[in-house]
């Protein structure tokens, strides 16, 4: 370790920097530095912009309490990262990505989000999980023969960018008749929603998607309350032993006719089904050992994949017989759910577990380095 303590670095967007530099403090910026603070880590801020290659630091944002507000200066090269936001490559920072090798630094979450086709495929791999995906295929908007087949066999369906975050890069098509079809995205916030013709569908999709790589899924013939859809939001990190754990179940119940959107209610699972369904404990109960028996798998399987995941969060729908339904993982959470229905101590408890996780690896490793055992230890790049 590059000092007495270790050294956490939380990688984020720019903007989140600027918003710290302005004194406005998110709350995952919030709870994610005091969590880091709470296992004895020196923990700042940055991007990868911030490091300063001819000294091997990082010009990082903290928070000065003798001045009161959040300022920069030089750090120590991180011992371990965790990724609040953005994506990193290797090829675009290559001194970063040597300083990263060099210093095994552990990198929590990925530097990279995942490629949800590829984490698709990854998870085909388990029958166990591969029997709670939705129908997929890979698509180009060049083959225009093979969407429509898509489309035509199942009627309703999601395309998806293969890198998008909070819904941005999805799109809903219903076919309404031989030459109707129903399109639902949201572009800045705002819901955009039409009833086109085959080619002004594909005038949409081009126009919305641009040159990204795509997926198409048939979609989940989700369960709703009183016409609103609803999913839910498992989010999982694992304990200072290293073990997975669920720190909270989240449902996210949207507006009528909307597959999610910034009025969307936040409540705990077991509240959600009490106060809208009636159901009793004993069906709450036998559903969240179901939702566990998904998402640890889950977890085993990504893991498998892609190595040592500090945290992931599982997006699931409830079909209308009861199935549960992999929607997607996230390597990223955002956590707003959570926040809302568990509150800020329960959120900072689960970075503090993970951040303690790390910390143990890291000084397992310094003691089999000071008595000159080899050992390897996952650098994951992404």
């Amino acid at each position: 370790m590059s000092t007495s303590s270790p050294v956490i670095g939380l990688l984020c967007r720019a903007k989140m920097k600027k918003s710290l530099l302005r004194q406005k403090v998110s709350f995952r910026a919030r709870l994610s530095y005091r969590a880091g603070l709470q296992t004895g880590a020196t923990v700042y801020f940055f991007t990868a912009k911030d490091f300063i290659k001819q000294r091997n630091k990082i010009k990082g944002v903290y928070y000065d309490k003798s001045q009161k507000k959040w300022r920069r200066k030089l750090f120590p090269f991180p011992d371990i990262i965790f990724r609040l936001g953005g994506t990193y490559t290797a090829n675009k920072y290559p001194s970063f990505n040597r300083s990263l090798k060099s210093h095994k630094t552990i990198v929590l979450n990925r530097l990279k989000s995942f490629d949800k086709y590829t984490q698709y495929k990854v998870l085909r791999k388990k029958s166990s999980t591969a029997s709670a995906l939705p129908i997929t295929r890979e698509l180009s908007l060049s083959k225009k023969q093979q969407l429509f087949q898509f489309i035509n066999r199942h009627s309703n369906v999601y395309i998806k960018a293969k890198y998008s975050f909070q819904s941005r890069g999805v799109m809903r098509v219903r076919k309404k008749g031989t030459n109707s079809f129903e399109y639902l995205y949201f572009y800045r916030k705002r819901i955009k929603r039409g009833t086109v013709s085959k080619t002004q569908l594909m005038k949409t999709l081009t126009s919305f998607f641009k040159r990204k790589t795509l997926f198409i899924q048939k979609e989940i013939p989700i369960f709703t309350h009183s016409g609103k859809p609803f999913d839910i939001r498992v989010e999982m990190n694992k304990t200072p032993e290293g073990k997975p754990k669920v720190s909270a179940y989240c449902v996210k119940e949207h507006p009528k006719g909307v597959f999610t959107s910034k009025n969307s209610n936040s409540y705990k699972l077991r509240n959600f089904f009490r106060m809208k369904y009636n159901y009793s404990d004993q069906y709450v109960t036998s559903l969240i050992k179901k939702i566990d028996q998904v998402c640890y798998t889950t977890y085993e399987v990504l893991e498998s994949g892609y190595g040592p995941l500090g945290e992931i969060s599982v997006d699931l729908g409830l079909d209308k017989k009861g199935e549960l339904w992999i929607i997607e993982a996230n390597l990223c959470s955002g956590k707003r759910a959570f926040y809302m229905t568990y509150g800020s101590a329960n959120v900072k408890r689960s970075y503090v577990e993970m951040f303690s996780y790390a910390v143990k690896k890291l000084n397992r490793k310094e003691f089999q380095h000071e008595r000159g055992k080899s050992n390897r230890y996952y650098i994951i790049f992404g």
